[in-house]
């Protein structure tokens, strides 16, 4: 049971560490003005909801967060950069549902 317990709140505190962000304009994923509040999602558990209307070109490698971005909900329009834009390749990292 002690065992069971500690599986369980370790999990809660995983959990706990994530954010959610919302996008309050078009733009790209790692930029912060993208975003409500300023900052661009960035750890691996962390929420996000793109808004009806909104453009979100994702630009962003999170292979290596720790268990890819949690439940997240696009709305808009999701668009993918390139290697050439973004210096690299982007890496969509899923640990929750996506709708």
């Amino acid at each position: 049971m002690r065992f069971l317990f500690t599986i369980l709140f370790s999990l809660a505190v995983m959990a706990s560490d994530a954010a959610n962000y919302v996008t309050t304009q078009s733009g790209l994923f790692a930029a912060g003005t993208t975003w409500v509040g300023g900052t661009a999602p960035s750890a691996g558990g962390d929420t996000w909801s793109n808004q009806p209307g909104l453009t979100l070109t994702y630009d962003v490698n999170n292979q290596s967060s720790s268990g890819g971005w949690g439940a997240c909900t696009n709305a808009g329009t999701l668009t993918f950069a390139n290697g050439a834009t973004t210096g690299g390749p982007v890496y969509f990292l899923m640990n929750g549902n996506f709708t």
